[in-house]
C-alpha cells in the first residue's frame, strides 16, 4: 500500500447528489499522509520527475484522487486541479469505477 496525502474538502457525491465532508487520497507530489486544503501549495519532490512526484512544468497538474461518500458508502475517483503548484479545485472523473460494489454501500 502506497502513501498518499489527504484533501480535506466539502463534495457532492455523484452518486447521492448529497454534500459531505470528505477526505481525497493524493497520490501525486511529495506524499506523506500531508493534510491540505483548497489553496495550499502542492509539496513536490525535488529533482524528480512528475510521475515520481516532482514538479510538473509551471505546476500544473489534474491528478488522481479517490474518495468515497461517507453518506452512501459509494467510492470515486477525481481530478484535483493544481494550477501554479496550488490546489484549485477538483471534479469527479467520470472515466473510472470505484473499486466497491454498489451492492455492498449503504442502502439507507
Amino acid at each position: 500500500m502506497g502513501t498518499f496525502n489527504e484533501l480535506r474538502v466539502v463534495a457532492v457525491c455523484p452518486y447521492c447528489n448529497k454534500e459531505s465532508d470528505s477526505v481525497i487520497e493524493c497520490k501525486f507530489g511529495f506524499t506523506n499522509q500531508i493534510e491540505l486544503r483548497i489553496g495550499d501549495k502542492v509539496p513536490w519532490v525535488q529533482r524528480k520527475m512528475p510521475q515520481n512526484g516532482g514538479r510538473p512544468e509551471d505546476g500544473n497538474l489534474d491528478g488522481d484522487g479517490y474518495t468515497d461518500c461517507s453518506l452512501c458508502g459509494r467510492d470515486y475517483f477525481v481530478l484535483v486541479k493544481v494550477r501554479n503548484d496550488k490546489i484549485v479545485g477538483f471534479e469527479v472523473d467520470k472515466t473510472r469505477k470505484g473499486y466497491v460494489p454498489a451492492s455492498n454501500v449503504n442502502e439507507d
